[in-house]
């Protein structure tokens, strides 16, 4: 599904720490890798300037090459979401992979979230990784399951083609979860088993189904602290970015409002799609 990842980078070591899961998902899905560096007036960390920010993003170009990756490297001036969106859309099947700080939520760059903007803005997936240390691009990633939360909704289910994809080509489980409030009758099981039986006639195998009650955020970070090496995949919904506001359309909750702690507490990555992007 992913034919290239593009990896913004601005200059610190944080914003690095996507690279075990690219360096991964490049090698396991064949893709081509494409850093990019956005540079200006208001830039931090290493490369202010085109000769710095050239020579930075050449650097890690070196080091992934060394891994057997092919890699393309850009330094570019001006605005970093609108060119990290620009950037995405020229190439099909593109898959955004990006860092977060693990005290702030959403990866801050300069006067804002960078990331909160490019997601708002695109339909291309967004993979979120939060950071570790300053190190932490040296640590070895590993996925062994992919964790789906679903709503019931349509909008919801636009990430399973993703999950599906990654889940043949890595070779991964996968865990489908419905969360029903207290006071809400209960129909997720058959809900659960019709979505499972269209993944093991796409080949992916196992799947499980878990329904659990309470408040769906809470619910869903209990189930992924509780695995190693998993995925989070979820879809956001509206323009208002990750985790803003709690929306309802009709009687759906959108799984929107709770994608914000997902990142922040799940303990792994979180591949995001924007079903409004």
């Amino acid at each position: 599904m992913y034919e290239r990842i593009l990896i913004p980078l601005d200059g610190s070591g944080l914003s690095e720490q996507a690279l075990p899961y690219v360096n991964l998902l490049g090698k396991s899905l064949h893709a081509r890798i494409e850093l990019l560096r956005v540079y200006g007036t208001m830039s931090i960390g290493i490369g202010n300037n085109r000769d710095q920010a050239r020579e930075y993003v050449n650097d890690i170009k070196g080091r992934l090459e060394a891994d057997g990756l092919g890699v393309s490297a850009a330094a570019l001036e001006g605005n970093p979401a609108s060119l990290i969106v620009s950037e995405a859309q020229r190439g099909a099947n593109t898959l955004i992979a990006m860092s977060t700080r693990a005290r702030m939520g959403i990866a801050r760059w300069i006067l804002g979230s960078v990331t909160d903007e490019v997601l708002r803005a695109t339909s291309n997936p967004l993979l979120l990784v939060r950071s570790r240390d300053q190190d932490g691009s040296h640590y070895q990633a590993g996925l062994r399951s992919i964790i789906v939360p679903l709503d019931g909704s349509p909008l919801a289910e636009q990430i399973l083609p993703h999950a599906v994809s990654l889940a043949q080509t890595l070779d991964l489980s996968v865990t489908l979860v419905r969360v029903v409030p207290d006071d809400q009758e209960d129909d997720s099981k058959d809900y659960l088993s019709g979505i499972a039986g269209r993944l093991h006639i796409q080949g992916v195998n196992p799947v499980e189904q878990l329904i659990l009650r309470g408040h769906a955020g809470q619910a869903i970070i209990e189930v992924a602290q509780g695995m190693d090496e998993h995925l989070l995949a979820i879809t956001t919904h509206g323009r208002s970015g990750v985790g803003r506001v709690m929306r309802r359309e009709g009687d759906t909750l959108m799984l929107g409002s709770i994608a914000d702690r997902m990142v922040k507490h799940s303990g792994g990555p979180v591949l995001i799609l924007n079903t409004a992007g």
